[in-house]
């Protein structure tokens, strides 16, 4: 599994297009104390799906035999078969985009692209409810991040889940109450030691309760700086020459045309009604216009001064 990260990150065309993130990245990067199976990753051009995925599989070819692939509508997906007696290995793209951050990270000598601790927080804890099923590794990595203190990015969470955070926090809280140890423990056997098998089965489940309560009362919110952009108006319109474009009104300023990218123009035209889009446009009016922002604040704070 290291040596596919480290593959994927030297090659300087694939590491420009993906970020890493989930389960793996915790386990090697943040000190997650279970195993991981998958390696998951973030497009960060959805135009380069294709080409990303097709040099993915040429990486993997090199480690066993591909025993499937396929480019579903959130992304590409392969399992990696190394052959008789080992684990799989399931890799997934996702192209999705819900204003995620990032930071380099230093991977065995490579400095690498990563999802932020806090927005993989907000995942972690939508993905508890977003299954069809509760799974004890999504309790276990939600109880890792609350044990911590880690902020979460609060836009995600609201965002995936379309309710205030404290009302969705609830509903995790309600569902956990309902959950048996059993059922816990019923995907994570072969993932920890010993150690970590007792906790599971029989503390688990009760502390990720009491630091949900916690939270819920005190949430610790990562404070990015678009967080702080009040979008009031945004939307998107096709332009003459067949690009679209983006305007929006942000803490009382219009800001006007930015062209958006091939990739975003897809994710937006994909957003599956009227409501959907203007949430999603929002996230875009963020991330095309926090330089011209954060510019306007700074000059507004220093004719105040």
């Amino acid at each position: 599994m290291m040596r596919i990260l480290k593959d994927v990150f030297s090659d300087s065309q694939l590491s420009s297009n993906l970020a890493f993130k989930g389960g793996t990245s915790l386990m090697f990067l943040y000190g997650l104390p279970r195993f991981s199976t998958d390696l998951d990753f973030n497009l960060l051009d959805r135009t380069k799906e294709q080409f990303a995925f097709s040099r993915m599989q040429a990486i993997l070819t090199k480690y066993g035999k591909i025993a499937d692939a396929n480019i579903k509508f959130f992304g590409p997906i392969a399992v990696l078969d190394y052959g008789v007696g080992e684990r799989k290995l399931k890799i997934e793209i996702s192209n999705r985009e819900y204003g995620n951050h990032y930071e380099r990270k230093n991977f065995n000598g490579i400095n690498i692209p990563v999802m932020t601790k806090e927005d993989m927080f907000a995942h972690k804890l939508c993905a508890l409810l977003d299954r069809k099923d509760i799974t004890g590794r999504d309790v276990f990595d939600c109880h890792f991040f609350l044990s911590k203190n880690t902020e979460i990015n609060k836009d995600i969470v609201e965002y995936r889940m379309e309710k205030p955070l404290v009302n969705y926090i609830q509903d995790c809280i309600d569902a956990l109450h309902k959950l048996s140890d059993k059922t816990i423990m019923s995907d994570m056997g072969e993932l920890l030691d010993d150690k970590g098998k007792t906790f599971v089965r029989t503390a688990m489940r009760n502390e990720t309760i009491s630091l949900l309560e916690i939270f819920k009362d005190f949430p610790l919110i990562a404070q990015y700086e678009d967080s702080k952009m009040n979008v009031e108006d945004v939307s998107v319109f096709k332009k003459k020459t067949g690009m679209h474009a983006i305007r929006a009104t942000i803490d009382g300023k219009t800001y006007l045309g930015k062209e958006l990218s091939k990739g975003d123009t897809q994710s937006y035209l994909e957003q599956k009604g009227k409501k959907e889009q203007t949430t999603f446009a929002s996230i875009l009016a963020k991330k095309y216009f926090i330089k011209e922002w954060s510019s306007d604040m700074k000059n507004k704070n220093n004719i105040q001064r």
